[in-house]
């Protein structure tokens, strides 16, 4: 009949303490009492609670402790740790009075740790501040800094950012607090109070205990923080309660081997007897005579049922005060069904003077007049008000420092749930009206961070007692991503916490059958989240050796990618209960393994291209092979994942120079992000894209691309994906108009987002962006569309720019650095040239030399780093610049050496057999070609009398350059682009047409390919028929 615990035994007495007040006094008379009771509460001469709150009993020694540690010198941390109902909120209630009584000492509040939204690092940091603070007189450093470090992460900067970068600032964020605390404590002795300290134990799930995880400091914890700071706190004294934590306690009192007696630790028991008693008087001093005389004759009885917890108590005295209301006429106290009858009369949700006792039981996360309101009662809202704040009066209710919430005693939720008499829908029913309710605040609460992220914990809790999967799936898994993704700590673990206390607290809550499915779940999402956690991380070994791990459980062939041995001794009991979870896993479970095991081999550069694309395209199989309804939990994750696998063999692509390739897996993956509503990874996705489009010369498609993310980024506000935007169209259109200054008028608003916002990689790309601009707009000198002078001043522009970028990224990120490398050759190679054609030997010299030596930096940088396609393009542009300095041997050699590291299999033949547009080796040959053409036709011409077929020869390089040209991309403006440019370079070297006519003829003949679009250009420069 009953469950096994304390409230079970309240319970009991309650009920026998009933059946003998009603033996002596009979059904009626007992009723009678009652409802003289009741009558009195409604005519508002008492209230609708006997057991209030009052003086404390037998708590002196406690006290006293209190008292002594107030009047101390010293910093002195109490920790009171006892069974649940035992008085220590009441103890933490009294020490603030006792504080207030004091003039010398200030009082910050009590932060109650029983909900997960104070398991907030920064959040618990403000909240004393602005408590000891109001004035805002004290803290200003730490204010700037905590206000400098959440505009970041709001506006988008950590999301990339690397892990080292923003630990750093979280470092210096916590730093500043205890420093600015310990200078206000100098002058001010401070007392903090921190109650249900047992839960930041740090719960650990079956992924943590098998991998070893979460048994050090890895990531910044509330627990952690609040042993920092009882350990480096000045001139304070930190009062924490909690239910005993064995654990806890021996961190807490590690702090007295660095300070001798400074943490002292008290158990809070029960009552004896003799105080039972006396807390009897007190809780039924306005109860009916004869009720609180039988209670004080049982005072023994109550005292060994409650074991002298005084929240018990004081629930047993309500619980007998409501008990006459469940009898019939007749007594039947050997009615099995007595338990929940005597527990739902005092929750009663059919009697209107009690229904938000129901209500408060429910509404786990505290319950306000304007939430009672909403749940439509009838009552107005001033009404709402009036019974929550006499309820408040209850010994038996509580709410958090400095917070409207009104909350139950956990002993009551225990009873609650214990005894539940209401039907599985009833429950349901108000569940989904209280979750309706943070539903609406979500939509409405998005600017005030703190509170859009309480209501979305709020959301997640009753949606879990609602339909466990649907708010697993299309809450905790779409919100713990975005937490991961802005390296939102405090989120990404409130999140989970919620789950695993659903799981351990709340089964008779489940909202699916099977019990064990949640756990199963949950497990199994968890494998996955680690998995990202640690690519968010950068610590790629990790994630690999735990995938390869779960894959070898389930003997799958070819599960190791990383040709490395797995160093793993994990313990065999947890690894049988992995595997046994993992066994009937749904397909898209081994499918997010997958794509996160890819994604991890892309970034540690341990598998080759082809078998990490094969993994990919292995989960898209196993997608497709499963397809989720719209009305199913597992839709929107099912969309998640098969956008963000497409987008991620896009970047695999796009990193591997597979430009085309890389547009149509970006193109495949907008979809799908559009269904899940992502929008921020969709903006993402479709700013890869236009940059992809742009390189292969489609910029009509890469500016409609670029205003699509750039409107979605703006629509969500974030400053930094909307300035990375606006780089890149910036570049777009410099790509698309060299002369035109809308590029870096876009480019020049990115950099002042950047520069405003404190994001210093964004900086370092913009004037990447920025330079390249310059450098491009200075080179119009050579058409002449800019005067010589202007091109000068763009290049001065350009080059500190550039200078700017490289000390962004040295040391950071190889890539980025590589560019601005390279760019400075490209730079000062063209500066070098228009001061020759000012007749300026010195100076050009000197900007060759420069040149030079960029470029060999770049060169050995991208060796070091293993960057194949940059070391090519490196090489090329060396062999262009001691083209342009005559030194045709050296340029010879770069040339050989670069084609030397383009891949075999980009040849004509295979062209002809299987094309492959978009792939930057194509263009890489294409500008191979123009410089052997150049050298061949120069050096013909320093040779008397000129080699004419060495002429020819370079022609003929210069012309077939269009055919991979053409193999690279397709479009016709992009191709007539380039025709024009090789014929713009031929009639600079003052080529008869004859010459190039007759080297035209023969390509023709040579290539199987549509030269039209370089025919054209040719017959609009050169009057010769060859070419019509």
């Amino acid at each position: 009949m009953f469950p096994q615990d304390l409230t079970t035994e309240v319970v009991k007495t309650a009920i026998q303490l009933a059946v003998e007040n009603a033996f002596k006094y009979g059904i009626p008379a007992t009723k009678r009492i009652l409802e003289q009771v009741r009558n009195a509460a409604k005519s508002g001469k008492n209230v609708p609670a006997f057991a209030l709150k009052g003086s404390l009993v037998n708590r002196e020694s406690a006290l006293r402790t209190i008292r002594d540690a107030f009047n101390a010198s010293n910093t002195r941390v109490i920790y009171f740790n006892g069974s649940g109902g035992a008085g220590k909120t009441r103890l933490l209630e009294e020490a603030k009075n006792i504080a207030y009584s004091i003039s010398t000492l200030r009082w910050a509040g009590i932060f109650d740790l029983y909900h997960t939204d104070l398991h907030n690092i920064l959040r618990l940091q403000s909240a004393i501040i602005e408590e000891l603070d109001p004035r805002r007189q004290w803290f200003s450093k730490y204010r700037n800094a905590k206000d400098s470090f959440e505009s970041n992460r709001r506006e988008g900067i950590f999301s990339a950012s690397s892990e080292a970068l923003i630990r750093t600032e979280i470092a210096r964020v916590n730093q500043l607090f205890i420093e600015e605390f310990n200078q206000y404590t100098s002058k001010h002795r401070t007392v903090l109070a921190f109650d249900t300290l047992e839960n930041i134990g740090e719960e650990q799930d079956l992924i943590q205990r098998t991998f070893g995880l979460g048994e050090g400091r890895e990531s910044p914890s509330v627990k952690w923080w609040l042993l920092d700071l009882c350990q480096e706190a000045e001139n304070a004294v930190i009062l924490l309660a909690g239910r005993f934590h064995e654990d806890l306690k021996h961190e807490i009192e590690r702090i007295n081997s660095i300070h001798v007696g400074r943490v002292e630790s008290i158990p809070i028991p029960g009552l004896t007897q003799a105080d039972t008693a006396d807390l009897l008087k007190v809780y039924t001093r306005k109860a009916p005579r004869p009720i609180a005389d039988l209670l004080s004759q049982n005072a023994a009885m109550i005292w060994q049922a409650t074991s002298g917890l005084p929240v018990h108590v004081a629930l047993l005295v309500e619980l007998v005060l409501r008990s006459p209301d469940i009898f019939g006429n007749e007594l039947d106290a050997n009615d099995s069904e007595v338990g929940k009858k005597i527990v739902r009369a005092f929750f009663d949700g059919e009697n209107p003077a009690r229904r938000h006792f129901f209500f408060l039981a429910l509404a786990r996360k505290g319950l306000t007049a304007d939430l009672l309101h909403f749940l439509g009662q009838g009552w107005s809202e001033e009404e709402c008000a009036k019974r929550l704040e006499d309820a408040e009066r209850s010994t038996l209710t509580k709410k958090r420092y400095g917070e409207t919430e009104l909350f139950l005693h956990d002993a009551l939720y225990e009873m609650f749930d214990g005894f539940m008499s209401y039907p599985e829908d009833e429950r349901v029913y108000w569940f989904q009206r209280l979750l309706d309710y943070y539903q609406k605040q979500k939509s409405s609460d998005r600017k005030d961070r703190a509170l859009w992220e309480k209501v979305i914990i709020n959301t997640l809790y009753y949606d879990l007692r609602c339909n466990f999967l649907r708010a697993f799936y299309q809450n905790y898994v779409r919100w713990s991503d975005v937490a991961i993704k802005g390296y939102e700590i405090e989120l990404d673990t409130q999140l989970r916490n919620e789950v695993l206390v659903y799981m351990r607290n709340d089964s008779i809550h489940k909202g699916v059958k099977d019990s064990s499915v949640a756990e199963t779940v949950f497990l199994q999402d968890s494998i996955t989240r680690w998995i990202k956690r640690w690519i968010r991380q950068a610590q790629y070994d990790q994630a690999i050796n735990v995938v390869e791990t779960i894959f070898e459980l389930e003997f799958i062939d070819n599960f190791s990618a990383s040709a490395r041995p797995r160093v793993l001794n994990l313990p065999e009991e947890n690894m049988t209960k992995l595997k046994e979870n993992i066994a009937k896993a749904h397909p898209i479970f081994w499918a997010s393994l997958r794509v996160y095991y890819g994604e991890s081999l892309i970034y540690s550069a341990t598998a080759p291209e082809i078998q990490i694309e094969e993994i990919f395209q292995h989960a898209l199989r196993e997608l497709s092979d499963s397809p989720i309804g719209h009305n199913q939990p597992l839709w929107w994750l099912w969309n998640r994942l098969t956008g963000y696998a497409y987008d991620r063999l896009g970047y695999l692509a796009r990193s591997n120079g597979h430009y085309h390739k890389a547009a149509e897996y970006y193109h495949q993956a907008l979809p799908f992000y559009e269904k899940a509503e992502i929008p921020d990874e969709y903006a993402f996705t479709q700013n890869n894209l236009a940059f992809v489009l742009a390189l292969l010369g489609d910029i009509p498609g890469a500016k409609d691309a670029i205003e699509d993310a750039l409107a979605k980024r703006l629509e969500l506000g974030q400053r930094y994906p909307i300035a990375l935007s606006y780089n890149t169209r910036g570049l777009i259109r410099a790509l698309d108009n060299p002369g035109s200054t809308s590029g870096q008028r876009d480019c020049e608003l990115a950099w002042s987002i950047f520069r405003e916002i404190n994001a210093p990689r964004g900086i370092g790309l913009a004037c990447n962006a920025l330079g390249f601009i310059l450098r491009k707009r200075g080179g119009c000198w050579a058409s002449n569309q800019c005067a010589p002078e202007q091109a000068l001043k763009s290049y001065a522009e350009a080059e500190k720019y550039f200078e700017q970028a490289k000390e962004v990224f040295k040391d950071v990120e190889p890539l980025r650095l590589w560019e601005a490398l390279n760019e400075l050759g490209c730079l000062n190679r063209d500066w070098a040239q228009l001061l020759k054609s000012l007749h300026d030997e010195e100076g050009a010299r000197k900007r060759f030399a420069q040149a030079l030596d960029h470029q060999e930096q770049a060169l050995k940088l991208a060796q070091e780093k293993k960057m194949l396609f940059q070391q090519v393009d490196t090489l090329d542009d060396l062999a262009e610049l001691y083209l342009d300095w005559g030194e045709f041997e050296q340029a010879r050699k770069n040339l050989e050496n670069c084609r030397a590291l383009i891949p075999p299999e980009f040849n004509l033949t295979n062209a002809k057999k299987e094309p492959r547009p978009g792939e930057v080796y194509w263009f890489s040959l294409a500008k191979i070609q123009m410089r052997e053409g150049m050298m061949k036709i120069q050096m013909a011409r320093q040779s008397a009398p000129h080699d004419m077929l060495q002429v020819l020869d370079g022609i003929r390089c210069m012309l077939s350059s269009f055919v991979y040209f053409r193999l690279f991309s397709e479009l016709p403006n992009y191709l007539e682009q380039k025709a024009r440019e090789i014929v713009a370079i031929l009639k600079g070297l003052d080529i008869p047409s004859g010459l190039v006519g007759d080297a035209f003829k023969q390509i023709i003949g040579e290539y199987d390919f549509d030269l039209s679009a370089l025919r054209l250009a040719l017959s609009e420069e050169y009057t010769y028929e060859k070419f019509s």
